[in-house]
């Protein structure tokens, strides 16, 4: 099989998403992140049942206290906001315009292996470099290491029964 694709900054950040996913699981993070979590938001539920008490104890106070919680309120969305505009900024400078990510890939896949080339040059993986595998409505991403995978577009692979074909070689 023969295919020929040019990746975009789309597939840069599902690919992240999908290496977020399979690192958290790897790690067994899911209940570390939960204690952590209920770390942090304990003392905000006891912050806010204390704001509470406070406002029912001194209903003299209710504007100078709901002027604190609007802007206790407004700088946690802002914080959030902030950290979701970091990451925007970082994604439109994380790959150059050149970067062998973005470039024209042709891709060779036949029953021993997949072989690439690009502008940079070219590479061969047998199936049994591939530790793991998954997908998404998009792409193939094919695990080389916990956090580096080859990235399949499945539309430049062919029909279904050519993708079914590659993923059948890459369980053997």
């Amino acid at each position: 099989m023969h295919c020929s694709f040019t990746l975009s900054q789309a597939d840069f950040v599902a690919l992240h998403k999908v290496i977020r996913g399979r690192l958290t699981r790897l790690s067994s993070a899911n209940t570390r992140l939960f204690f952590s979590n209920l770390l942090i938001w304990v003392p905000l539920g006891i912050a806010f049942a204390s704001y509470v008490a406070l406002f029912r104890k001194y209903p003299e106070l209710s504007h100078d206290l709901t002027v604190v919680a609007a802007s206790f309120c407004v700088g946690i969305g802002l914080m959030v906001a902030g950290t979701f505009y970091k990451q925007r900024i970082y994604r439109k400078v994380i790959l150059s315009p050149e970067s062998w990510f973005l470039s024209q890939q042709t891709v060779d896949l036949d029953p021993s292996g997949l072989a690439a080339k690009g502008k940079y040059g070219e590479v061969r993986y047998q199936w049994s470099s591939f530790s793991y595998h998954a997908e998404d409505d998009r792409n193939l991403y094919l695990f080389i290491d916990n956090s580096q995978a080859f990235v399949l577009p499945k539309a430049a692979v062919g029909s279904p029964g050519q993708l079914a074909q590659v993923k059948a070689w890459l369980q053997s």
